[in-house]
């Protein structure tokens, strides 16, 4: 007899739970302009970005503190005014009606924004409920998936990772999970180059938004 194996579900926060990238680059760019360095442009960003984040700023010059870049990012990166995506509330709560039929058992948010930001962000927009744990400050998420796959006694290959940026799908590979890229984010970048650039990185599966994940999860869970 079989043994159905555990299944997780794991979702980076800014780009993909959340439409949050515009107010995110908007606050990068502020810090470039406060140090006195250019600005790079948005598909630099799209495509070199990634944890721990000031890594991406003193690779391109920026040499003021550290906690001056948070400072400078903060005051400008207003969270408080990103919304869901349209199709972020159905699809949670489908996907956790769905659970037991799908064999997950856990659901989680890995974030390299700051723990306390994203916790807010979450409650306020109602979709922290459905998440068996959301961790934010997270400086090495392929280290994070597979502590999460050790600590629920789950397959690597039976964690699904989702997430928007190249460096997400980096990490998903490092990790050996499964990797889907959602191209909703990014509205000034083709959709092809997109999907180029996520599978390029390391995505086993691209999707439009999260509502087409459902279909992808469907069949591969």
């Amino acid at each position: 007899m079989c043994t159905r194996k555990n299944k997780a579900l794991i979702f980076d926060c800014d780009g993909t739970l959340v439409n949050s990238i515009p107010q995110a680059f908007e606050a990068i760019c502020q810090v470039f302009k406060e140090a006195g360095v250019p600005v790079p442009s948005f598909e630099d960003f799209f495509a070199n970005f990634c944890s721990p984040a000031v890594n991406y700023y003193r690779t391109r010059g920026v040499r003021i503190p550290d906690e001056k870049i948070w400072e400078i990012y903060l005051q400008h990166a207003n969270h408080d005014n990103a919304e869901l995506f349209p199709d972020t509330m159905t699809t949670l709560t489908n996907l956790t009606s769905r659970a037991d039929e799908l064999g997950i058992v856990y659901f989680g948010v890995l974030s390299a924004n700051q723990n306390d930001i994203v916790q807010t962000l979450l409650e306020k927009r109602g979709i922290r409920k459905f998440f068996t744990e959301v961790k934010g400050d997270v400086r090495d998420k392929s280290f994070e998936l597979g502590r999460i796959a050790l600590d629920y006694h789950i397959e690597p290959n039976s964690v699904v990772w989702a997430g928007d940026l190249p460096c997400d799908m980096v990490d998903g590979c490092k990790a050996g999970v499964l990797s889907v890229g959602i191209t909703q984010c990014v509205p000034n970048i083709s959709t092809v180059n997109l999907r180029t650039m996520l599978v390029h990185a390391g995505a086993d599966y691209c999707v439009k938004n999260l509502q087409e994940l459902e279909g992808v999860l469907a069949k591969i869970l």
